[in-house]
């Protein structure tokens, strides 16, 4: 796949989400994680990369809830 201004996997399901928000003015992030390496049926890689995910997971939970909660107080 190739890497696009950074990034190197797509998020077609969110689209319907992020196009309802747009449509109704609500704001919202998507968070998502790849946790699974192409082409590999290695449960340990599997595992492994769910593992070192964890923390920048819950950084970006925990931030946009922040930052949400701060669109909220605004409005």
């Amino acid at each position: 796949m190739p890497n696009v201004k950074g990034r190197s996997a797509v998020d077609m399901e969110s689209f319907a989400v992020a196009r309802f928000c747009q449509e109704f003015d609500i704001p919202f992030q998507i968070v998502r994680i790849v946790s699974d390496i192409v082409g590999s049926d290695n449960e340990h890689e599997f595992l492994f990369s769910c593992l070192s995910m964890r923390e920048l997971f819950i950084d970006t939970l925990y931030n946009s809830i922040k930052k949400f909660d701060l669109i909220l107080q605004g409005a």
